[in-house]
């Protein structure tokens, strides 16, 4: 019994701690066939794999809610130092400054469910 506590706290050690983190830089927009689209590097700068939701959030400058927007990515996970490219629906007129939110999870053990949800927010656009 004492062996497999010391071989779960040595496992426990070896491991460290969870650091689940997602960078988010802006690259352009466009007007595509009707569809304004921003786009955004994301990069997994932590230790985890995470999960990148299809879909997130508008916060616009002076506004007290979010809009909910789609997201798209060509990879649905992310290894640690992956990257990909994350297409945004933006509605059809932004007037104010704007940033965009991508929510994600981590694999394994976050929490009772299994995965923890977190976000990351890129810099204020416009």
């Amino acid at each position: 019994m004492i062996c497999v506590i010391i071989l779960m706290v040595f496992v426990l050690m070896i491991a460290g701690p969870r650091n689940p983190k997602l960078a988010i830089s802006y690259l352009s927009q466009t007007n595509e066939a009707g569809n304004n689209l921003a786009f955004f590097v994301i990069t997994n700068v932590g230790n985890v794999t995470l999960n990148i939701y299809r879909s997130g959030g508008l916060e616009i400058y002076g506004r007290d809610r979010n809009e909910r927007v789609g997201c798209e990515t060509k990879l649905p996970r992310l290894e640690p130092g992956g990257a990909d490219i994350a297409t945004v629906y933006l509605p059809a007129s932004v007037e104010s400054r704007w940033r965009f939110i991508i929510f994600f999870s981590s694999e394994g053990p976050g929490n009772k469910y299994g995965h923890a949800k977190f976000f990351a927010k890129s810099d204020w656009i416009k």
